[in-house]
């Protein structure tokens, strides 16, 4: 049994049991999503668009909790809150989290597609 840093095992499991073959496209999916979303909240953040920052947000917390990424998904819960609240002045510490639990993540899948 493997001991992830950032993804629940159990939801892992399922989808792979459930998906089968489409497990590693779901996987590969993920990866290239985060990588847009990050660009994109980095560049609504830089034009001060708190409505562009929500969505990214939104986008990835729905996406990561999809794969068992619950933290990233509180992550993306917080900074979704502030853009809706029109407050981004926590969010290039915010971001930052975000980009170093994509780090962690990326560990955990690098492990699973191994295997």
């Amino acid at each position: 049994m493997t001991q992830f840093t950032s993804l629940d095992e159990s939801v892992i499991d399922t989808l792979r049991e459930i998906m089968g073959q489409e497990f590693n496209d779901l996987i590969q999916a993920y990866r290239i999503d985060c990588q847009t979303r990050i660009s994109a909240l980095k560049q609504e953040l830089s034009e001060d668009n708190c409505d562009g920052v929500r969505r990214a947000a939104h986008s990835l917390k729905g996406s990561s909790g999809n794969v068992g990424a619950s933290h990233m998904q509180e992550l993306c819960l917080a900074l979704e809150t502030s853009a809706k609240n029109e407050d981004l002045s926590s969010a290039p510490e915010m971001i930052a989290n975000i980009e170093s639990e994509y780090q962690n993540i990326e560990s955990d899948l690098n492990v699973i597609t191994r295997n």
